[in-house]
């Protein structure tokens, strides 16, 4: 039997131990505030771009005037999967990469992968897919350059025929309590013929709109 010395002892660990929870607690929580604060300003500015790009390329002149808007025939595809370093954030992971096997097993055509993440590429290489690249997790303030590596890397591929589509893979952000894993096309660049709607605002370009889908 536990001696008074050895309860007491015990009662001060677990009132230790409670500290530290409370003191994680708080800080667990001030970073999902910053990171919903992040996504939820961040969102508009997002459809926003969309819609803007959207009208670039239907100002562009069409598939003859950029590369980006060729379409061909599907003889590769690649996917872009984007998912997390580690775990332990719920089914994050696992609907991106169910949502990615889901899509992989739809095409007809090769498909290789690009990741942007470990818990994607560790996935996909133990059941033997091989990994055409892969790009390390942007660290959690996103800088461009980290985008800009992967940009380029898909742009270049795409605009030398190595790819004849590419589709992202990701978690859309629905709330704090909810993300919902999404495949998206994203080359060739949808024009307004192919996906029925116009321009929503007439725009005047310096440079050009070619020259600014080539930056």
């Amino acid at each position: 039997m536990a001696s008074l010395r050895d309860i007491r002892r015990r009662i001060k660990g677990v009132k230790n131990i409670r500290q530290v929870t409370r003191a994680m607690n708080m800080i667990a929580a001030a970073r999902l505030r910053r990171a919903q604060s992040k996504a939820e300003s961040a969102r508009p500015y997002a459809v926003r771009l969309a819609e803007i790009l959207q009208d670039v390329v239907a100002s562009s002149g069409g598939a003859a005037r950029h590369p980006l808007m060729a379409r061909r025939p599907v003889a590769r595809v690649a996917l872009v999967l984007v998912t997390a370093d580690r775990g332990l954030c719920g089914a994050f992971n696992a609907g991106i990469i169910r949502e990615a096997q889901r899509f992989l097993r739809e095409q007809r055509a090769p498909v290789e992968l690009i990741t942007v993440g470990r818990k994607g590429r560790d996935h996909f290489q133990r059941l033997g897919v091989t990994i055409a690249q892969h790009f390390p997790q942007p660290s959690r303030d996103v800088r461009l350059e980290e985008i800009g590596a992967v940009a380029k890397r898909i742009v270049g591929d795409y605009g030398r025929g190595h790819y004849d589509e590419v589709h992202l893979a990701y978690a859309q952000f629905v709330s704090v309590l909810k993300s919902q894993p999404v495949v998206s096309p994203l080359l060739p660049l949808a024009t307004a013929a192919a996906s029925d709607k116009p321009a929503r605002a007439a725009y005047e370009f310096e440079p050009s709109a070619g020259q600014l889908l080539d930056s």
